[in-house]
């Protein structure tokens, strides 16, 4: 069973022991009674639970019903966008609380937001007087000192305010530096309104190093300045964490391991195991890769071996790669060695431990001496004669017979190890997801790459959604699966963009996602066409069946629906228009939808005007196309069978000797490349074999 690796939501969730701390949070923000804006930092690295701790003080004031305004702000959401700010201020302007919109005009916050999308240069040690913008571009104000007029109007407007408007700001520490000086330009001077509290969690490392990049002079009292209760993330106890890791590694230990001193085998692998886990996040990202591969090579390895080198190779990837490329390192050799022999193995041995970057270098060599017993060769002289037999059927790592075993997983090769899908999932702009989906595609790991993501789907954050969704849907067309693969393209694509889709809520929050996707889209036509089909098919729209199928499958609302098919007619139409939509792969599925969409165009007609021109024929055969993988004997290899659609093409010819005797045409009058005489030698034999014969 794989753990998320989520925040948790309420108080009752707490198993840190900080809901007490969280309590305390909760209420001093109710106490303060202050007009001034206030500004909090919540700081902590990467994995310690802020987001947590700021959940658990909401669900404080919604338990206390405090009649607060909560407003979430995720720049990271933004991440790589332009109007960064603008999207503060247009969240701000959709609080929907009576409240806030009787006192506040929204209009005057729209456009201050609008009036500061041009911003061409500020600088934060001076704040709101220092902006420049170029006005050409902006309709909104004119100048500075309008900007400050508008600014001066909102500021009196939220003194009217009952209530206060707590701004949570989380993930600042993920953001580039010039976004980083965008939310600090925000709370310090654009957005410093009376009755707002700001919550700004990050890393204040991070951050620090942001303002360092931006020569801001002396970072750490400058952030100071901007933050008025700076507020350390406390540290997880030792002892919590330890138990936490003891439990979930014990129920993993517990399902795999039929032992009879079970107990005692896994309190022996804790101890050196637990070293690799500083908190919850290191923890779950482990037992959900060790839950998905060892169901697959448990029969060939031994647990202990297995759970601990997964862990070097997880949080201590370099020594592990040095391990599989020398390994007359560490298997275990009957032989004696000589003292030169022991002198030179024991440098290159530390010279690898030297590498280790998360364990200190004591406790990173008890963890390799506890795999590889032939290390204690370099120190001391023993003897291995006598237990290498049961080590051997033990199916130890430090064995030749099964070392090979535990280096088969794929998790460390350049292009698909652990840390590439692990930064592929966080990545937080669809350019560079195309780019790496591309890159595996060039390689031909397409498929294997989607059997991951599939079956790590919970691994990619449901705010990196949208991005993924965006790439599939530009560039899905492009991407192949091996021909000899049982299951095809559609099918992989079709439940990668369902799995991204079911992340998000309700339909109305999917609709949002798929019409930005199709909106901004441009190499690709049968990936949304694919799935809007699939969603007309639970809705019986195609009329297959006399009733629908189950409509609480559907993903899309059918009114949305509609939406979403009229805007994929519109990039249909232009795809013919500049005449890319012939060279589809795919024509045959999007014809057949384009025809049941639109409502204005006759598609057939379409259709026979194009294969009246001259090769175009031979352009949309190819669409019509499958080309399958057929095993001829066991021992033979597999042979490519291409077949078209007949029965689909002659819904544009009027019966099989016009089809026929279109393409006899063609090719008596034009000249063909290979490519072109391939398809119509095929075309004609299967014509032939299958409806004429002479």
């Amino acid at each position: 069973m794989f753990k998320e690796d989520c925040p948790i939501s309420l108080l009752e969730d707490d198993k840190l022991n900080r809901r007490e701390f969280a309590e305390s949070l909760a209420q001093a923000i109710l106490n303060h009674k202050k007009e001034n804006c206030l500004t909090i930092s919540l700081m902590g690295k990467w994995g310690s639970g802020k987001t947590s701790i700021i959940n658990m003080v909401e669900d404080y004031w919604n338990q206390s019903d405090s009649g607060n305004i909560i407003v979430h702000f995720d720049p990271w959401y933004f991440s790589n966008r332009d109007d960064l700010i603008f999207q503060f201020f247009d969240i701000l302007s959709n609080i929907p609380e009576k409240d806030f919109t009787d006192k506040i005009n929204i209009n005057n916050l729209k456009k201050l937001g609008k009036s500061l999308v041009n911003v061409t240069s500020f600088s934060l040690n001076v704040g709101l007087a220092s902006i420049n913008f170029d006005p050409e571009l902006n309709d909104e104000v004119s100048d500075g000192e309008a900007l400050l007029s508008l600014k001066e109007s909102i500021t009196n407007e939220f003194k009217q305010l009952n209530k206060k408007v707590i701004i949570i700001i989380d993930n600042i520490d993920r953001l580039s530096d010039k976004e980083v000086s965008q939310i600090l330009m925000l709370v310090k001077s654009l957005a410093d309104f009376p009755r707002v509290v700001y919550i700004l969690s990050f890393d204040k490392d991070a951050v620090v190093g942001s303002l360092k990049n931006l020569k801001i002079h002396a970072p750490e009292m400058f952030l100071e300045k901007i933050v008025q209760i700076p507020i350390v993330v406390p540290e997880i106890r030792k002892s919590q964490l330890d138990n936490l890791v003891l439990n979930h590694l014990g129920e993993f230990y517990e399902k795999y391991y039929d032992g009879n001193d079970l107990k005692k085998d896994f309190l022996d692998l804790y101890s050196n195991l637990r070293l690799f886990f500083d908190n919850l996040r290191d923890l779950y990202r482990y037992l959900n890769i060790i839950n998905f591969y060892f169901s697959v090579f448990k029969d060939d390895v031994n647990i202990n071996d297995f759970m601990l080198i997964l862990a070097i190779q997880l949080f201590e990837h370099k020594i592990y790669n040095k391990i599989k490329d020398n390994p007359s390192l560490f298997i275990v050799s009957t032989e004696n060695l000589k003292d030169f022999e022991k002198e030179n193995s024991k440098k290159k041995f530390e010279e690898i431990i030297d590498l280790h970057s998360k364990l200190p270098g004591e406790d990173m060599y008890n963890v390799l001496l506890k795999l590889f017993p032939r290390v204690r060769m370099y120190y001391r002289n023993i003897d291995l004669n006598d237990v290498y037999i049961e080590w051997k059927y033990d199916f130890r790592i430090c064995t030749v017979e099964h070392f090979d075993n535990y280096f088969t997983l794929n998790l460390d090769s350049d292009d698909l190890s652990v840390k590439s899908i692990d930064d592929l999932f966080n990545l937080t702009d669809t350019v560079e997801i195309s780019s790496r989906f591309l890159e595996y595609n060039n390689n031909n790991q397409t498929k294997e790459l989607f059997d991951i993501i599939i079956n790590r789907m919970r691994d990619i954050p449901k705010e990196n959604a949208q991005y993924f969704i965006n790439s599939l849907i530009d560039i899905g067309d492009q991407l192949q699966i091996p021909i000899n693969t049982f299951l095809d393209k559609r099918i992989y694509l079709g439940r990668v963009l369902d799995d991204l889709l079911k992340k998000y809520d309700n339909n109305s929050e999917r609709f949002e996602t798929l019409e930005k996707a199709i909106g901004n889209s441009e190499n690709s036509l049968y990936v949304a066409v694919e799935f809007l089909s699939s969603q007309d098919f639970i809705y019986n729209r195609f009329n297959y069946e006399n009733d629908r199928k189950d409509v609480s499958e559907a993903l899309i609302d059918e009114n949305d629906l509609e939406k979403l098919e009229d805007m994929m007619v519109l990039k249909i139409r232009n795809w013919d228009k500049t005449n890319r939509l012939w060279d589809n792969p795919d024509l045959e599925g999007i014809l057949y939808s384009w025809e049941f969409w639109d409502k204005e165009i006759d598609v057939n007609k379409r259709v026979r005007e194009f294969i009246s021109e001259g090769k175009n024929a031979l352009r949309f055969a190819k669409g019509f196309r499958n080309i399958n993988s057929t095993i001829m004997h066991a021992d033979s290899p597999s042979e490519l069978v291409q077949k078209f659609n007949l029965e689909s093409m002659l819904k544009y010819f009027e019966d099989i000797n016009d089809l026929r005797s279109k393409y006899v045409e063609v090719c008596k009058i034009e000249s063909l490349n290979d490519d072109e005489k391939e398809i119509y030698d095929s075309l004609i034999k299967q014509i032939d074999e299958d409806y004429i014969k002479f």
